[in-house]
């Protein structure tokens, strides 16, 4: 009975990403990540975890991956495909204009 009770267990991914708010990518990308250990989808080929990827990020995340000028060899590789370079860029660059705006400019 408790096979069948953990069978029908199902796993929510997380919300869609908010992309106005590029300083929570590390918090929703773990949150992903947890996602597809979770259900195991860590195990499958890359083309279906970044479609996933994609698909669960919503709209926007299209137009920043075609947009990105990566290769046709990289947009097939998930480490690579998984915007850690587009958000956490963009993170220090926030993160840079606030210090310079508060006049800490060491």
């Amino acid at each position: 009975y408790m096979v069948a009770a953990m069978a029908s267990y199902q796993v929510a991914p997380p919300e869609p990403f908010t992309f106005s708010r590029p300083e929570e990518w590390p918090k929703w990308i773990q949150r992903f990540e947890w996602f597809c250990y979770a259900t195991e989808h860590h195990n499958k080929e890359e083309k279906m975890q970044i479609n996933t990827l994609i698909y669960t990020m919503e709209n926007e995340a299209d137009h920043i991956l075609y947009s990105s000028q990566l290769s046709e060899d990289d947009l097939k590789k998930y480490d690579i495909v998984k915007f850690e370079s587009h958000f956490m860029k963009r993170r220090n660059v926030i993160f840079e204009r606030a210090k310079f705006n508060q006049g800490d400019n060491s």
